[in-house]
């Protein structure tokens, strides 16, 4: 919705490159940032209460997010994280199964709907 992303690299003091993403055309900073960054914290410190998610190494961080100017920001993007539509496309894919099925069956379903709702308006008479 009119949001421009770049993605770029900074080398660190470390020697390691750092690497994050630049929005453009959004708030300054959103109440929804705070929100999620305070929502992560709390599901991070759920999951490291429980013993089988600790042994997994499993964690949840909040993304640190820079202000730059009124309408930029300047996000971590880190490469080890996997987006939730990352996971499903690679267990789909794992087991033979074509990510975009529950889509087309969606799209299918709505379709037939629409064809049967615009038959039968067309059996009534006016």
């Amino acid at each position: 919705q009119g949001h421009l992303v770049r993605r770029i690299g900074m080398l660190g003091s470390d020697g390691k490159t750092h690497k994050f993403v630049l929005q453009f055309g959004i708030p300054y900073l959103t109440r929804t940032d705070e929100r999620t960054s305070q929502l992560h914290n709390v599901i991070d410190n759920m999951l490291q209460k429980n013993m089988m998610v600790s042994r997994r190494y499993l964690s949840v961080r909040a993304s640190a997010v820079v202000p730059i100017a009124q309408r930029l920001r300047l996000a971590a993007d880190e490469s080890s994280h996997y987006s939730l539509e990352d996971i499903y496309c690679l267990e789909q894919s794992s087991q033979g199964l074509d990510p975009e099925m529950p889509n087309f069956f969606f799209n299918n379903q709505v379709t037939s709907q629409l064809r049967a709702q615009k038959n039968n308006e067309g059996l009534v008479p006016n």
